[in-house]
């Protein structure tokens, strides 16, 4: 079954399972090990959901740095939609 998902983000979050609240748990702690979280970071519920809805073109650039930090891809890559994988195929084992 094809995931329902609108963006690599949304993609990545879901293949890991995580709730919503979990990945913005998570994101904050990766600004805390970044040093970001000093300087005023703060994701709200609102912000996430646009991220993974792909509705922000550009995040602010710490927000960048927390992201590509955490999933190992461009914000550009994160924000768009994800990759056609192929779909596997319903037989199984050697003909």
């Amino acid at each position: 079954m094809k995931a329902n998902t609108d963006t690599l983000l949304a993609l990545l979050v879901q293949q890991r399972r995580l709730t919503q609240d979990e990945t913005i748990a998570v994101l904050r702690e990766r600004a805390r090990a970044l040093g970001i979280h000093e300087r005023g970071f703060d994701l709200t519920v609102r912000q996430f959901q646009r991220w993974v809805a792909g509705a922000v073109k550009q995040p602010h650039p710490a927000h960048c740095r927390i992201l590509e930090a955490e999933f190992g891809h461009s914000v550009t890559d994160l924000l768009a939609a994800p990759p056609a994988f192929a779909e596997p195929s319903l037989s199984s084992g050697p003909r």
